[in-house]
């Protein structure tokens, strides 16, 4: 934000980014935009200002450190290709279980479900 505040003939503070005037409250801090909208506004402006000097800088930064193409590279029998990397093993099955893997029959439940009843 400015550190100067824009203001009117009468002193009145105006909005930082309308220009229009602020109602003030008597109480708290003062207001610097007249709408909820106008703040909105100069913070969206200050953040694209924000973005393009960062995108700026970046850009003088690469030219200014680009390779000159009459320089040799420091190494040119390193070999700039990534290792290859083996794939992880997948998971070994799981062995299932069994009742007479254990030595045991299980209990029927019902009366009918015993391993002599019959399926019709």
């Amino acid at each position: 934000m400015s550190t100067t505040t824009p203001r009117d003939a009468n002193g009145a503070k105006l909005c930082a980014w309308c220009g229009s005037e602020i109602k003030q409250s008597g109480v708290g801090r003062s207001r610097d935009y007249c709408r909820r909208s106008c703040r909105q506004r100069a913070y969206e402006a200050r953040r694209q200002r924000e973005a393009i000097v960062s995108a700026v800088a970046s850009a003088v930064a690469r030219r200014d450190t680009s390779r000159d193409e009459s320089q040799k590279p420091a190494d040119p029998s390193r070999d700039e290709t990534p290792p290859q990397v083996k794939a992880p093993a997948p998971p070994k099955p799981r062995r299932r279980w069994t009742w007479s893997g254990l030595g045991m029959q299980p209990e029927p439940l019902w009366e009918d479900d015993g391993p002599d009843s019959q399926t019709p």
